[in-house]
């Protein structure tokens, strides 16, 4: 039996972040199970379309060059540039992925907080996911436009709002909130609590861009030799290699950003208990409902 974290509780800066990974610690191989069978069929396909996309831009400057028909310049033709039609595909992909990793994460820490460690499934994880697909994809368009119209106005809203609803999605699934609700909760949380949650998640991401290197490196390496041995007339470009190494690093991201949502999640228990004393109001009525 895995142990259980408390997940109602008031945590400092730094219990923020040993929570975070302790949860991953002792959950690993439940999330793990869960994410392959939700998740990471997307980001495969997701990485072969940003494969597609990479190879159509890079392949035919290879090409060029191995050839000695490149003419100067840093990028290909337009004319050559035949991937570009996998971009929007690629982009519209990782935003359900990107859904559904949220979903996924929400949805765990709203069973364990309920039921407790090892009382409930990934299966029962879906079920949850299936019920707020609709409310996350709409406070996600909804969010992001609020977000990109500060950005234009002034970039310090931006950034504020930003930050502000970073927790949105942990309010509507474990909060229970309609979109229109949960982005007024996001205020109401935030108010008092806005610097620590973005330095928590400026360090976390900090941390998450390390972990992905070993993601990224490949395809890194990869194309920096491709491109070196074009120049003495060796290869060219590969868009099988290119595809894999793609579908790799948005594996990578599958795993990266589970870490940070799990945190986001932590985030918002520790505010609402800091709000709202919910944890311990639930501890004190299962003393008196026990007496």
């Amino acid at each position: 039996m895995n142990e259980q974290i408390k997940l109602e509780k008031v945590r400092d800066f730094n219990e923020l972040f040993n929570d975070t990974f302790l949860f991953v610690k002792y959950n690993f191989k439940t999330m793990f199970m869960g994410l392959l069978t939700y998740v990471v069929p997307i980001a495969l396909l997701q990485g072969i379309f940003m494969g597609i996309f990479q190879y159509g831009f890079l392949g035919p400057y290879t090409e060029k060059i191995k050839s000695g028909n490149f003419s100067g310049g840093i990028f290909p033709d337009l004319s050559d540039f035949w991937g570009l039609w996998a971009l929007i595909p690629g982009y519209f992909i990782l935003f359900i992925m990107a859904v559904f990793l949220t979903l996924y994460i929400s949805n765990f820490l709203l069973l364990y907080n309920e039921r407790g460690v090892d009382n409930f499934t990934n299966a029962d994880v879906w079920e949850g996911m299936k019920q707020k697909m609709g409310s996350i994809i709409f406070a996600y368009i909804l969010v992001g436009i609020i977000i990109v119209f500060a950005f234009l106005a002034l970039i310090i809203p931006g950034i504020y709002l930003a930050n502000v609803f970073l927790i949105i999605a942990p309010v509507i699934v474990i909060g229970r909130k309609s979109v229109g609700d949960a982005m007024g909760e996001c205020f109401r949380l935030m108010k008092g609590n806005w610097w620590k949650t973005f330095l928590f998640v400026f360090v976390l991401n900090i941390i998450g861009s390390v972990i992905s290197l070993v993601f990224t490196l490949p395809s890194s390496i990869y194309n920096a030799v491709i491109t070196s041995l074009s120049l003495t007339g060796g290869v060219a470009m590969n868009q099988y290699l290119t595809i894999f190494f793609s579908m790799i690093q948005s594996v990578g991201y599958v795993l990266v950003y589970s870490l940070m949502y799990i945190g986001l999640g932590l985030v918002y228990f520790n505010l609402v208990e800091q709000k709202d004393s919910t944890g311990l109001l639930n501890e004190l009525d299962s003393i008196g409902d026990s007496e």
